[in-house]
């Protein structure tokens, strides 16, 4: 594996992670479970998601570590589940943060295409419970579906991109209702072979912020 290459991809994500956008994805897009398989991985990532509120827009900071399961239902589609604890959930400009809760599943898969690129589609549906201090509690219902192309480098290296869309985002806290703020988004990322471990470093792009990392291995 190109080491210098695998440095310049990394550095690439991290530094478009903290001017972009990231809506939780649990789950690396471009992976394929085989038919009757599991994949099993670890995350960890920070995000920094804008919600509307009448004519405000405040952040909510989350740093968060999980794991996902994906199982290969036929060649090309997956279904997975996924469970995450936020280890701190922080309201902008709030003196308390708490934790919480994030807790899905989704589906993925591959696109037919004659292109050059491989296309991947995935959807995911998370519930989200989380406790921001002050006696603040928060609890949202998001649905978000992507499509991203993707690139081999080398037999070690893949890089894809695309569109991401958040179709619903419907927070809570105490008398509150809020909104993710933006509809669209495009999301960002690299998969590295290591050995049996398939590590994915992933970003999206607009107006929020954050990095996604995670490691998988088949079973």
């Amino acid at each position: 594996m190109n080491k210098a290459l695998i440095k310049l991809v990394v550095g690439i994500f991290m530094v478009t992670a903290f001017t972009s956008a990231h809506a939780e994805l649990f789950v690396n897009p471009v992976s394929k479970s085989k038919t009757g398989a599991w994949e099993g991985s670890g995350h960890f990532g920070i995000s920094s998601v804008e919600y509307e509120i009448g004519a405000s827009s405040p952040e909510i900071d989350r740093t968060f570590l999980g794991a996902t399961f994906a199982y290969g239902m036929n060649s090309s589609l997956d279904i997975y589940g996924t469970l995450s604890y936020t280890l701190e959930a922080e309201v902008e400009n709030s003196s308390t943060d708490g934790d919480g809760i994030m807790l899905g599943g989704g589906v993925r898969g591959q696109i037919p295409t004659n292109m050059e690129v491989a296309l991947h589609g995935y959807a995911q549906l998370v519930f989200i419970d989380e406790d921001y201090g002050g006696n603040a509690d928060g609890e949202e219902t998001y649905l978000m579906a992507g499509v991203v192309a993707a690139k081999a480098l080398d037999k070690n290296i893949k890089i894809y991109g695309g569109l991401e869309l958040n179709l619903i985002g419907d927070l809570e806290v105490g008398s509150a209702d809020a909104d993710r703020d933006d509809f669209l988004g495009f999301r960002l990322g690299a998969n590295f072979i290591m050995g049996n471990l398939l590590l994915n470093v992933n970003t999206a792009l607009i107006h929020e912020n954050g990095i996604f990392i995670s490691a998988s291995k088949a079973f």
